[in-house]
């Protein structure tokens, strides 16, 4: 990665704002994650037909893959990005043990 930022000559600083931009999205999609499953459990509560449920179903499992598949998005760049012993990715450095 370091080789590759010497050839594109790309500042830090806008890998700090990528970093900063997928941590947003990264909370963004586990809040969205929340209120689906919220969401679900009250429907499943709820006297509708069947039917009604399980496309409700599926759109939650779609839902759920779909957030499965951007933390590993957010993970792999997070792990392209950060460089070691940058204070500015603390945070992440916290939250995913690095």
């Amino acid at each position: 990665m370091q080789q590759l930022r010497r050839r594109l000559r790309i500042p830090d600083w806008i890998f700090t704002i990528l970093l900063l931009v997928f941590t947003i999205l990264f909370a963004f999609i586990l809040l969205l994650s929340v209120i689906s499953i919220g969401i679900s459990i009250t429907i499943v509560q709820l006297p509708l037909p069947s039917s009604f449920r399980s496309v409700f179903a599926a759109i939650i499992v779609l839902i759920i893959f779909i957030n499965i598949y951007l933390i590993s998005v957010y993970w792999s760049a997070h792990k392209l990005i950060s460089p070691r012993g940058n204070k500015l990715f603390l945070f992440n450095n916290i939250l995913f043990c690095n």
